[in-house]
């Protein structure tokens, strides 16, 4: 008898060898920090080091914050800002607030992610805070 093929094997042989290490699993909950460079035009910029290879960034709470007498709305962004689709979310204030998201932002390995404030005044900085789990996949 000739060896089986794909379509021969039975419906819940195929499932599982479609979902074997697609699942992810926590591996650590925590914070990380980043602070801008001095304000210059307007704009301040924080930029998080690479998602380490084989780990997933699930970011579950993002607190902004700058030392600026201004209003500097923040956006945050999966990539450099100026590729289109790179914007992930943001705040109208930038100071002192909070962003929880309805659902989870993932970030991928080797993706940055990066926060730009705009209106700042010279010298501004600005800080960004995400709490986020660390996944892998099995």
């Amino acid at each position: 008898m000739p060896p089986l093929g794909e379509d021969d094997k039975p419906f819940l042989f195929r499932f599982l060898n479609l979902t074997k290490g697609t699942e992810f699993r926590v591996v650590d909950k925590t914070t990380k920090l980043a602070k801008s460079a001095p304000a210059v035009g307007g704009t301040m910029t924080a930029v998080f080091d690479p998602v380490p290879s084989n780990y997933w960034w699930e970011i579950e709470r993002e607190v902004s914050e700058t030392d600026s007498t201004n209003i500097t709305p923040v956006k945050l962004y999966v990539g450099s800002p100026d590729i289109a689709g790179s914007f992930r979310d943001g705040s109208a204030t930038g100071q002192s607030s909070v962003a929880d998201n309805s659902s989870v932002l993932r970030i991928g390995p080797g993706e940055i992610l990066s926060a730009v404030w705009t209106n700042a005044n010279a010298g501004d900085i600005g800080t960004l805070l995400i709490q986020y789990q660390v996944l892998t996949k099995d």
